[in-house]
């Protein structure tokens, strides 16, 4: 019963950030506000962001994300490279 519950967060979740991406898409990252004597960030992008974090965190109760899953071993391994880059001088 609580998975069904966390399922219908995660739907209310994905909607509110793809409703917002859209907005986003059609009014811009920047709007005007006051009548166009003030320019700030869209809302919605923080609306989004927020949402999209609920979204990973829901995710994870589910165990519907890759770390999540029994058996899942990263195979990422960083390259010399990056290994002397942050050794540093």
């Amino acid at each position: 019963m609580a998975d069904m519950q966390l399922v219908g967060m995660l739907a209310s979740q994905i909607d509110i950030y793809v409703s917002s991406v859209k907005e986003l898409k059609i009014s811009g990252l920047v709007i005007n506000f006051n009548n166009g004597v003030t320019v700030g960030p869209n809302p919605h992008m923080t609306i989004a962001d927020k949402a999209l974090n609920r979204i990973v965190q829901i995710m994870k109760e589910l165990e519907l994300s890759p770390k999540s899953r029994s058996g899942y071993r990263s195979n990422y391994e960083m390259s010399p490279e990056l290994k002397r880059f942050l050794e540093g001088p």
